[in-house]
């Protein structure tokens, strides 16, 4: 073997070679998204229980042959989807709750955040609801479950920082910060399922109506002596 051989055992392959592992992993991971989209809207729909592995290939246009490939079994696949959704979740509110802006900004960043996401993202409401089924639910898988307990709470805590801010800076109502977050989440969380729940497109309520629980206004001042 000459040295220009050999040296190319050891180069990044080029030409339809290459070409062809590139399209291959594209073809794989296009798959993949097909096969967790798929689920998620079943799972949504109908539970862990009532969904079956048949109905999940059937909908991504994939053989259960090749699911298989990628997915040893629905619960699998369910519990890759509560933690993918948990942690996005999180680094979400992470992020918000470390970036420079005041606490009045971030807090109305997450609700124009949430209100845009609400509207338009059909995976964020499917989403929601495997969530929402997941906490209320005994029937779960175990990595599910300890994946629920170890990690739900954070946006809370992220926002409940976030409210104690706003209230240092005098922008954000007086109040138990943890109880203030659990109120906003709630009446997000309601306007989710509000957005489920209807065929037509319905605008939601004014996302003023959701600040003005929290946000000061000049009128209020005198109220909390600010």
């Amino acid at each position: 073997m000459n040295e220009y051989s050999f040296n190319n055992l050891f180069k990044t392959p080029e030409g339809p070679m290459a070409r062809n592992t590139e399209q291959n992993e594209l073809l794989r991971r296009q798959s993949r998204e097909r096969i967790i989209d798929a689920a998620l809207h079943q799972f949504s729909m109908k539970g862990l229980n009532a969904t079956r592995i048949q109905d999940i290939a059937e909908e991504a246009g994939v053989s259960q042959g090749l699911l298989y490939r990628y997915y040893a079994s629905k619960n699998e696949i369910y519990v890759d989807l509560i933690e993918d959704a948990l942690d996005k979740m999180n680094e979400a509110a992470n992020a918000l709750l470390r970036s420079a802006l005041s606490g009045k900004e971030k807090l109305m960043k997450a609700v124009d955040t949430m209100y845009q996401t609400i509207e338009t993202s059909d995976r964020y409401r499917q989403t929601s609801s495997l969530i929402a089924q997941a906490m209320g639910s005994e029937a779960i898988p175990p990595q599910a479950k300890a994946a629920l307990m170890q990690k739900r709470d954070f946006p809370y805590q992220a926002l409940s920082q976030i409210i104690a801010q706003g209230q240092r800076e005098g922008t954000i109502v007086p109040g138990d910060t943890e109880e203030l977050a659990v109120l906003f989440w709630s009446l997000l969380n309601g306007l989710t399922i509000y957005k489920n729940t209807r065929t037509k497109e319905i605008p939601l309520p004014d996302k003023m109506l959701v600040a003005e629980w929290f946000i000061i206004k000049k009128e209020q001042e005198q109220r909390y002596g600010i």
